[in-house]
């Protein structure tokens, strides 16, 4: 497939927006729509570069078990950085309590994926999202994709509004807070409209460009009003998508294949298709090492971090490439 520019760019940000979301700097509350976009981008590229058009049902499948086998592969590897981490916290600072404690937590690492880096729940959603496409495919249920998508609703109520349905039980409310974070509500759906606007091309091209512009400026002005009344009731859930969010987020990677060959420049294009994943998959292990950054500097923490991991992702991939030339 050809190479999309303006997909690597939003790659890019979207690996910034990631950081930003977890780690302070100054005016953070200012760019909480606009940063919450990141998961949604990434989702929705990767579903976008699971179609082809010439496909068949057993191409489609077979890609989908190469990515599973990927995608897990990388989910195994960097949780064992993540456990060789704390292990040796744990040796060294009596203070850090060893996440994986009993047979419940190697369980919610596995439901959940965050046990050992709380970022690290979209990996694991991937590859759950990906199980459930490659068994659709594989039994020739590719048409239910197209209802995927609806599952985002699921995900506001269950998230930003689940205030509105009050729970008394705490393990069931727990169950959905994680549920609004997981494949069924978030990987799954975003992947899934991906796939479907790659599928549909020919559709969506007919909407005029300036109707594309109006809609995402309008749902980015509509979700700070929206996140603006969930604040001030107090039911401001931050780690589920705005309603409006979500519509931003669709209307930006439209605009990005509206112009594919848009890019902020070379080099954020290469960040976007060489690092990105690096920096989402490690930059809460540099925030955790150069933690002198959070005393030092809180106001750009964010950003130090972000360039300390750019750094560490360009020592691993020439690392990587000297490694295999011979």
């Amino acid at each position: 497939m050809k190479p999309i520019a303006s997909l690597y760019s939003l790659k890019a940000m979207g690996c910034l927006f990631v950081v930003m979301q977890h780690l302070p700097f100054a005016g953070r509350g200012l760019f909480s729509p606009i940063i919450n976009t990141a998961v949604p981008l990434f989702a929705m590229i990767s579903g976008y570069f699971l179609f082809c058009p010439d496909d068949n049902g057993k191409q489609l499948s077979e890609r989908l078990l190469r990515t599973l086998k990927k995608v897990w592969l990388i989910s195994l590897q960097v949780n064992a950085v993540y456990l060789i981490y704390h292990l040796l916290r744990s040796c060294f600072d009596e203070s850090h309590v060893f996440p994986l404690q009993n047979w419940k937590d190697l369980l919610e690492l596995f439901l959940y994926g965050d046990t050992l880096n709380y970022a690290l729940w979209y990996l694991n959603a991937y590859w759950q999202a990906l199980l459930i496409l490659w068994l659709l495919s594989r039994h020739q249920l590719e048409k239910w994709i197209r209802y995927f998508p609806f599952l985002l609703i699921l995900g506001v109520f269950w998230g930003r509004y689940l205030f509105l349905f009050p729970i008394e039980n705490a393990a069931i409310e727990k169950i959905l807070g994680q549920v609004c974070k997981n494949c069924f509500t978030t990987m799954l759906p975003f992947m899934s409209i991906g796939f479907l606007l790659h599928q549909k091309e020919a559709l969506w091209r007919k909407f005029r460009i300036e109707h594309l512009w109006i809609m995402s400026l309008t749902s980015l002005f509509l979700a700070y009003v929206e996140i603006t009344v969930l604040t001030l009731l107090h039911c401001n859930n931050h780690h589920s998508q705005l309603f409006f969010g979500i519509l931003f987020a669709i209307c930006c990677f439209v605009l990005a294949l509206h112009y594919p060959q848009w890019s902020l420049h070379p080099l954020i294009q290469q960040v976007g298709k060489h690092h990105s994943a690096n920096v989402y998959y490690y930059h809460l292990l540099v925030a955790w090492l150069l933690i002198w950054a959070s005393w030092v500097f809180p106001a750009i923490q964010a950003f130090i971090v972000f360039a300390a991991t750019l750094l560490l992702s360009v020592v691993i991939k020439n690392k990587s490439i000297s490694v295999s030339q011979p």
